[in-house]
């Protein structure tokens, strides 16, 4: 089952690093530091998103597991942790997209923390198996919120809606989606989730990548 509806996933669709791309562009500028990183405006990573998307003559793309973001994100909040390590993937689609259930499964969590710049915005978590295991899956940097906690998702079930900056935690427009492994023993969501991040330390690459699995094949 499809992340998107038809219309959506009709699009011309492609791979990025949203990352690479990004910092070759502001080595490109001679970015060195002594300014403010433009990436930490939303209207600005759109903008390089849209250039992106018409650069490889697609309507959105998707990427970014396993991305080392660090050039990107320098001189933000990730700078005092060095966990520049994109856990999830993102989806480069509009505010006001809809957002539909991958898998079968309930809902374990639903918040909002659009208040915090750099937040997850408004978010789901979900309950599914993935390849024969238990795993979560967040969909995150939501406005629009369409479910609620306990409520059973069949797959193609409405989560949410795409958000803007003033709704997804201050970011340009898009989806996060990420999956966590080892959850069997998880009886209190929120303090689980009180604890990830979309991000993870470089130097743990291994590890994250067994923590947080590739959430590619969920979206197609």
């Amino acid at each position: 089952m499809a992340i998107f509806r038809r219309e959506v996933m009709a699009q011309k669709i492609g791979y990025a690093n949203f990352g690479a791309f990004a910092a070759e562009l502001m080595r490109l500028s001679g970015y060195d530091g002594s300014s403010e990183n433009p990436h930490v405006r939303p209207e600005y990573q759109l903008s390089r998103q849209e250039q992106l998307q018409r650069l490889l003559g697609v309507d959105w793309y998707y990427g970014g597991w396993m991305e080392d973001r660090s050039i990107v994100w320098s001189d933000t909040y990730l700078k005092e942790t060095g966990n520049f390590l994109h856990l999830g993937i993102d989806c480069s689609v509009r505010a006001g997209t809809e957002v539909l259930a991958v898998r079968d499964g309930p809902v374990v969590l639903v918040g909002n923390d659009a208040e915090f710049v750099g937040g997850w915005g408004g978010y789901v978590i979900q309950r599914i198996e993935y390849r024969g295991q238990p795993h979560a899956l967040i969909y995150a940097h939501l406005g629009t919120l369409l479910c609620v906690p306990k409520q059973h998702l069949v797959a193609g079930s409405t989560i949410g809606m795409v958000g803007n900056k003033h709704e997804n935690g201050h970011w340009g427009e898009h989806l996060h989606i990420q999956l966590w492994s080892g959850i069997e023993g998880v009886t209190d969501w929120r303090a689980f989730f009180s604890e990830q991040d979309g991000y993870g330390n470089v130097a743990h690459i291994d590890t994250w990548a067994k923590r947080c699995p590739d959430p590619t094949p969920l979206v197609f």
